[in-house]
């Protein structure tokens, strides 16, 4: 029998069926658990719109600050964004265009949904024409007078991969991180044509542009008399031969780039925002930066004529007064929370969920929320903890009333581990009861806890104030591990390894010569270890039966080409394994179900999820779980609930 699923995608929580051939019907539900990366933003009067990645959200202006009042996800990630009246277009990344009724801000909807042949990375709105960017693909035009079934009309192949757009009367800019920036004449939006070009030389890029009557803003790449120029001033009176009049070295430029007064601000990446001035465009000057984080988004918005609104990714977004260009300053702040480990309690029907919140360099904060799953279809935060450092939680983290989690603080070049343990009998109420020093992958079984740090596996007694009173020193550094009764199954390198835990003594071993083979899952007597040898293109996953910890067998090895839906990487960031079937995460895809019978492991589903994109070889860490029929799914930071169905 073949599980068809329902979602419940929280963004809004989104329950959406689904077929094994992916047919979806929506139906909207409160949300409690999702995060996004701040990319580009919109003000208009008193509103202001970002796309986070994960979806849309409208936030209004307040005299102190900036307030929430509706968000809503896409299928896609969300980089682009523009609003003309009662819509937003959003440029969605593989997912096309998105066009939004935002007629009412606190509910907004999607009008209508257009797939492009490339990756829509930026959209502009001017009249009844929408013009996308759309990665290599290059530059696509859609007359979108009917917001529901947008139509195209025009397509301009540009070399390179088409990243930014800006338009001026008749013009469009087409940016791109790989090649020239084109100029095209877009008077005729059924027939577009390139009419020029910036740089007009080989090896540069053009990536964004501001046009201001005749002068235009370039955040480029270009090698001139010797330096890397990195902003430029152009002369556009003539579109189709643009005239470099003066330009800068700077660090690196992205998109996003604004002009107040006299200054125009550029956004130099990791490096902050560099303030320009222009009075003078041959001899252009930086006068200061703002580099209040190394976390970027692709765009700028003014408020007032003297403060700048910068999306920070990860890091949130802040609202900048620079009323003296010399000496900006942050007025508001606002931070993001970004969701990146959680663990099932399913005998309580509890989940756990740690968030994190970034500083300038690295993640600084955490927040635990506990929710309660008693009703899958209605999840409900009922607790909160939040401490320092970066928090992580694990399979093995829950032993109910306690949760431990791993504890990273300082600076990643020199951060030091931690293992809280917390006392999580009141949820409403969670409760630290030791912090000790040292930490890793963690599997608690009340009064004992183990912790894997390196070749090490830490042994505590709870009821010694979380003192390490024992160790086990493995072979190899060891990824993950799993303890039944008085066996401990670990990971290193290219083996499985078996150790007596009071013994302490090697029991046994099989060698399977697989690299990151990092996610370990036991359902005694089988055991999965999940495994990506060639990060991108395959993965894998090994089933061994264990019922002789002296003699484990290696019964099954599945190895699975694959190609990603976006360029980057796959890899495996879950691995959960049931009584006859195995959830597999997979970053920057989905996941799969697997059917285990005596002698066969077939796959039997694979799910796209919308942002699936945990990064990295997280050891021991699992971004799936299970409790009944419902699969619990962390997917680019936001919580996503999957309900199997058999027919």
């Amino acid at each position: 029998m073949i599980p068809v699923l329902i979602i419940d995608m929280v963004l809004l929580i989104i329950l959406l069926t689904f077929n094994n051939r992916n047919q979806i019907n929506h139906n909207v539900i409160p949300d409690f658990c999702v995060s996004g990366d701040y990319f580009d933003v919109k003000k208009v009067d008193s509103l202001v719109y970002f796309v986070t990645g994960r979806g849309f959200e409208i936030h209004a202006l307040r005299s102190n600050g900036i307030k929430l009042l509706s968000k809503i996800p896409t299928d896609g990630l969300a980089y682009g964004l523009d609003v003309s009246g009662n819509y937003a277009a959003i440029a969605d990344y593989y997912n096309g265009l998105c066009l939004i009724d935002i007629s009412d801000p606190l509910l907004p909807h999607q009008a209508s949904h257009t797939k492009t042949s490339g990756n829509s990375s930026d959209v502009v709105i001017q009249g009844d024409y929408a013009y996308v960017a759309d990665g290599l693909n290059g530059f696509v035009i859609f007359d979108i007078s009917n917001p529901s079934l947008p139509k195209l009309t025009g397509h301009c192949a540009v070399k390179g991969d088409a990243f930014s757009v800006t338009i001026k009367d008749t013009i469009a800019y087409v940016g791109s991180f790989n090649s020239s920036l084109k100029i095209i004449n877009v008077a005729d939006p059924y027939q577009p044509f390139v009419i020029g070009e910036f740089p007009q030389s080989p090896n540069a890029c053009g990536r964004d542009i501001l046009v201001d009557d005749t002068l235009a803003y370039v955040n480029c790449y270009l090698s001139r008399n010797g330096k890397d120029i990195r902003f430029a001033v152009i002369n556009v009176k003539d579109p189709a031969n643009p005239v470099f009049i003066g330009g800068l070295v700077l660090p690196p430029t992205n998109r996003g780039i604004e002009k107040i007064g006299d200054h125009v601000f550029v956004n130099a990446q990791a490096e902050g925002t560099y303030m320009i001035n222009v009075q003078d465009p041959t001899r252009a000057l930086v006068v200061s930066k703002y580099d209040e984080t190394t976390w970027f988004g692709y765009g700028y918005e003014i408020i007032d004529d003297h403060f700048l609104l910068v999306p920070q990714s990860s890091y949130g977004f802040s609202v900048v007064d620079v009323g003296k260009p010399g000496a900006p300053l942050t007025w508001y702040h606002h931070k993001n929370i970004t969701w990146k480990y959680l663990t099932l309690d399913d005998k309580h029907n509890y989940l756990y969920i740690i968030g994190h919140t970034a500083n300038k360099y690295y993640f600084e904060n955490s927040i635990l929320k506990i929710v309660d799953i008693g009703n899958h279809e209605n999840p409900v935060v009922c607790g909160e903890f939040t401490f320092a450092g970066r928090g992580c939680l694990y399979e093995g983290s829950i032993d109910y009333p306690h949760l431990a989690i791993t504890v990273y603080r300082g600076h990643p070049s020199n951060e030091s581990l931690y293992t809280a343990l917390l006392n999580i009998s009141n949820p409403q109420n969670p409760k630290l009861v030791n912090l000790a020093k040292g930490g890793g992958v963690i599997e608690l079984q009340y009064p004992y806890l183990y912790c894997l740090e390196g070749a090490v596996l830490k042994i505590a007694d709870l009821h010694d104030s979380l003192l390490w009173i024992d160790s086990l020193v493995l072979a190899n550094e060891g990824y993950d591990f799993v303890i039944k009764d008085t066996v401990v199954y670990a990971t290193v390198k290219d083996s499985l390894v078996l150790y007596g835990l009071h013994s302490q003594k090697h029991l046994g071993a099989c060698y399977h010569g697989k690299p990151y083979a990092v996610n370990i899952s036991l359902n005694f007597p089988y055991l999965a270890v999940a495994y990506t040898p060639n990060p991108g293109s395959t993965y894998g996953v090994l089933i061994f039966k264990v019922s002789d910890p002296c003699l484990p067998v290696l019964m099954f090895d599945t190895l699975v080409q694959e190609t990603a839906i976006d360029p980057m990487t796959i890899c495996i960031v879950g691995c959960l394994l049931t009584d006859s079937l195995l959830f597999l995460g997979r970053g920057h895809c989905g996941f799969d179900i697997w059917q285990l019978e005596q002698n066969t492991i077939q796959r039997v589903l694979t799910q796209e999820t919308p942002h699936m994109a945990t990064h990295g070889y997280p050891m021991g860490n699992s971004n799936i779980y299970v409790k009944d029929k419902t699969i619990y799914v962390l997917d680019y930071g936001s919580l996503e609930t999957y309900t199997m169905i058999n027919q």
